[in-house]
């Protein structure tokens, strides 16, 4: 397959769909949802359990859009919404076109997103091709400790991060931000940083680190995840700043 990088946006030319999950009960908030996998991101964070998605190439599982679109047809009134997530959803070129069909098949659409594209998450909520979006913050809002977890020295980038947050903190639509809290890379004062970076927002989750999965860096799987109890005393502080906050484990 012919694969076209732009240097600064690796954009492909296709969307590359690495994997469907055809029913999943917890990536759509209070939704029967498909979970789509895309191939390919932008960021190498080093803690990742997805790295298998992170290059730009054809996996051998590939799925086609029309093989999906097949089976959600079938699945109509049992499956209520569609997540996209990967490796980096808005780095697919046609998803605009492709979100809009299943629009048009009446399903509730999520993407979880790095943040690193704010031009098409704007247009997709221009469009209303989106419902629910969920954009993962890596650490502080600070470029010297988020260059740290992405694993990319790219301020530009982070610059576009910082818009995409601005742009969903003064959108309409349903939203979360969420934070996976890996040990050595944050600390508690790190997750109060972010919490009053987005004060005000509409939904913050924290996410357990799973350290029993391939991951980017190996040595990461060696390190011990938080305690639930520690986690809960963020949820806690973020709680004085955002509307809602939970622990995901």
């Amino acid at each position: 397959m012919f694969l076209c990088i732009r240097k600064e946006l690796l954009l492909t030319i296709i969307m590359i769909i690495a994997r469907l999950q055809k029913v999943s009960l917890v990536d759509y908030p209070s939704k029967i949802c498909a979970t789509i996998f895309f191939q390919g991101c932008n960021f190498r964070c080093l803690y990742c359990y997805n790295s298998k998605l992170i290059q730009f190439s054809e996996p051998k599982s590939q799925i086609s859009e029309e093989e999906i679109l097949v089976y959600l047809e079938k699945r109509k009134g049992l499956i209520e919404a569609v997540c996209l997530t990967g490796g980096e959803p808005v780095l697919q070129d046609g998803l605009s076109n492709f979100l809009r069909r299943l629009k048009e098949m009446g399903f509730l659409v999520k993407i979880d997103t790095n943040g690193s594209n704010p031009e098409i998450l704007d247009f997709l909520l221009n469009q209303n091709l989106v419902d629910y979006i969920a954009l993962d913050l890596k650490a502080p809002l600070i470029w010297r400790k988020y260059k740290r977890v992405i694993n990319i020295d790219n301020k530009e980038m982070f610059d576009k991060i910082l818009k995409s947050v601005k742009l969903l903190l003064n959108s309409k639509i349903d939203y979360e931000f969420r934070t996976t809290v890996v040990p050595v890379l944050l600390k508690k004062d790190d997750i109060k940083e972010i919490i009053r970076q987005i004060k005000g927002a509409k939904k913050y989750a924290l996410q357990g680190f799973i350290n029993d999965k391939e991951m980017v860096n190996e040595e990461y799987r060696n390190i011990k995840p938080y305690p639930k109890t520690v986690l809960k005393e963020m949820a806690e502080e973020a709680r004085n700043y955002i509307n809602e906050c939970e622990v995901r484990l």
